[in-house]
């Protein structure tokens, strides 16, 4: 699971997403669940995201959707097929149970920037977003089972706008 993460600076934004960030945009270390976003909707396209997708049946935000689950649990099939975006970070936060309490990670690739895979949904005149986990790598799994699903900089647009790409994505994510 996902459950924290940061959001990278406005130079990184601009280098690795080819966009201007929003004028409001704001570099942010420890981003919670619902809070406003950055998203990458399509190409050119930023938006603000609030970060959790409500779901009827549930009583807080989804806020991951499983990458082996997500083209068919009701809640996602239909943004997994039109409403796939990234959102930008520079890491995430896991924590792992310890005997004394449970213990912080930040994991990033050399504090970089870093395209999770995200599906958005427009509901009540709001734009909500969720970020897509796989099963953990082995560099990971000692701490959490789970990972964000990070897409190569150079296929965010390919994520974006081919669901045959997103597909595989999602098929070779699905091994550890």
């Amino acid at each position: 699971m996902c459950g924290r993460f940061s959001i990278p600076d406005k130079e990184l934004f601009l280098k690795h997403l080819g966009v201007e960030a929003p004028a409001r945009y704001v570099t942010r270390y420890n981003v919670a669940p619902t809070a406003q976003i950055p998203t990458l909707m399509a190409r050119n396209k930023i938006a603000d995201t609030k970060w959790g997708v409500v779901a009827k049946w549930s009583t807080k935000p989804l806020i991951n959707a499983r990458s082996e689950t997500v083209e068919t649990k009701p809640t996602f099939k239909k943004s997994f097929v039109s409403s796939r975006c990234i959102i930008p970070a520079r890491g995430y936060f896991e924590w792992r149970a310890t005997k004394d309490g449970k213990q912080p990670y930040f994991i990033s690739n050399h504090n970089r920037f870093a395209c999770f895979a995200g599906l958005f949904v427009e509901a009540d005149g709001e734009t909500y977003s969720t970020i897509i986990t796989r099963p953990a790598t082995s560099e990971i799994d000692f701490i959490h089972n789970r990972m964000p699903l990070i897409i190569p900089n150079e296929d965010i647009h390919i994520w974006i706008d081919d669901i045959d790409y997103a597909r595989k994505a999602l098929e070779v994510s699905k091994k550890p």
